[in-house]
């Protein structure tokens, strides 16, 4: 008897977030390879797991509830005023959190992605290493509960 796991963290956590912030920022790149490299463009994001916790375990499969961490990088160029870095990434940060709080429970095909999410945190000033001091950055924290289904094949 083998068990097989999906990738929820790609398929319905990375992919669903995704997909409703490319729908309202079409050209915003979404990185969640690393969790920091520096890139081409004035802004992007990355999105991070950052927690995993099992809420409640079933015969069939796990409910879940992942903490992800949502960084909005902007590049500083030349001598921009440090306020108004913060007033455009204040601007995204509150559309961010208003297109999860939409989609909290977020149905894909009939599949429940997630159920629950919401935006728990937003820091405009997060810690930082020295690889992005030519950034302004914010951090969006959620958490969504998603449920783990075991396909038991015999």
């Amino acid at each position: 008897m083998t068990i097989t796991f999906s990738n929820i963290y790609k398929n319905n956590i990375f992919d669903g977030l995704k997909k409703i912030i490319t729908t309202e920022f079409k050209k915003m790149p979404i990185y969640n390879d690393l969790p920091f490299i520096g890139r081409g463009g004035a802004m992007f994001l990355n999105i991070q797991i950052t927690d995993d916790i099992d809420e409640e375990n079933f015969i069939m499969g796990t409910l879940r509830k992942i903490s992800v961490s949502i960084k909005l990088y902007q590049r500083l160029e030349g001598s921009q005023e440090f306020n108004a870095n913060k007033s455009i990434q204040n601007r995204y940060a509150e559309r961010i959190r208003s297109l999860i709080e939409q989609k909290t429970n977020y149905t894909v095909s009939s599949n429940t992605q997630w159920i629950n999410g919401e935006v728990i945190e937003i820091s405009y000033d997060p810690d930082m290493n020295e690889e992005e001091e030519n950034y302004t950055v914010c951090e969006l924290s959620c958490e969504f509960m998603t449920m783990q289904t075991f396909i038991i094949e015999e």
